[in-house]
């Protein structure tokens, strides 16, 4: 029996939805954040977040409060214009599903108009939906095994 307990997203976790994220972006071949979008693309394989680094001693590097301070307007931000277009869904979707695809479209659409904005929209959006949709996340993953 394999039993996982988990209090909240992982480095698989984050792993996972950055490189869904990646793939969502890259998948958009006329937006003009392609260059950005290369540059991240090569960290990703190697260190995902260089502003929250793993100590030897288990905890989160907190040299950056002013940075963590803009995540959460940025991410209060993204989750208030989440809700008003979630508003305008028929209430016959699926839930889940509508509010991973808005996050990312939404990403797109900041990135296209400001892409030198990519890589702050790219980490806020991976941290919203690893503390908003990483279950629905997990079983979409899940299911494409």
């Amino acid at each position: 029996m394999d039993l996982k307990v988990s209090n909240g997203p992982g480095p698989g976790d984050e792993r996972t939805t950055s490189l869904l994220l990646l793939g969502f972006l890259q998948s958009c071949p006329h937006s003009c954040f392609q260059r950005e979008l290369e540059a991240l693309g090569h960290e990703l394989p190697g260190h995902l977040f260089h502003d929250d680094e793993l100590q030897t001693d288990g905890n989160r590097c907190s040299h950056f409060p002013l940075a963590a301070e803009a995540e959460t307007d940025r991410r209060q931000c993204l989750a208030a214009a989440l809700e008003q277009l979630m508003q305008t869904c028929p209430p016959d979707v699926d839930h889940e599903k509508t509010q991973l695809l808005l996050t990312m479209l939404l990403a797109k659409k900041i990135a296209d108009h400001s892409p030198a904005l990519l890589r702050d929209v790219f980490h806020t959006t991976v941290t919203f939906i690893n503390q908003n949709l990483l279950a629905y996340v997990r079983n979409l993953v899940r299911n494409m095994d």
